[in-house]
């Protein structure tokens, strides 16, 4: 499983992300942070969304025989067990390991894990706060975060950093 199957997909995130970043410039930093993090959550909770609701499933499909159903060009196990008596079932088996198909066996649990959308926002979110810590209690010499200037009132940066997380947080509730 790959996060994202469309390569338009990924480069347009890719695009806007970076976007985000270099258009603020170095004096507004962490209201670039944000930006990024908003895009890739957004993007990924669209993947989340997309793969809790399946919208779009004619009404007739069980959604449970979706989720059990086999990958293309894979038998199902009764169409296994019903190939095991036959005498090619030892030539069909030498052939798909030869393939570097593994047939039911299923990936670790751990592997699917950290492979999942849910996982990835996880881990990003919480390097996002580390980095809104930083920017909102560490005060050094070097870490200079200046007001935003936003209608007629100055706000600071953190305050960037919270909207992204709520708005992350909205798009994946609604």
């Amino acid at each position: 499983m790959q996060l994202f199957e469309s390569a338009a997909f990924i480069s347009i995130v890719m695009m806007l992300s970076r976007g985000a970043l270099v258009s603020v410039g170095p004096r507004w930093w962490f209201v670039g942070h944000a930006a990024v993090y908003f895009v890739y959550g957004c993007a990924l909770a669209v993947k989340i969304v997309r793969r809790r609701l399946p919208i779009g499933l004619p009404a007739h499909v069980n959604l449970e025989s979706v989720v059990k159903e086999e990958p293309a060009g894979q038998p199902s196990q009764a169409a296994a067990g019903a190939e095991s008596e036959s005498s090619d079932d030892e030539e069909a088996v030498t052939t798909s390991r030869e393939r570097g198909d593994l047939g039911d066996i299923e990936e670790p649990r751990g592997r699917r894990l950290v492979k999942s959308p849910e996982f990835v926002l996880a881990v990003l979110t919480v390097a996002f706060c580390v980095d809104l810590v930083i920017a909102r209690f560490i005060k050094l010499d070097g870490l200079n975060l200046p007001k935003v200037p936003l209608f007629e009132s100055e706000q600071h940066q953190y305050l960037f950093g919270v909207a992204a997380i709520l708005a992350v947080g909205i798009f994946l509730v609604l």
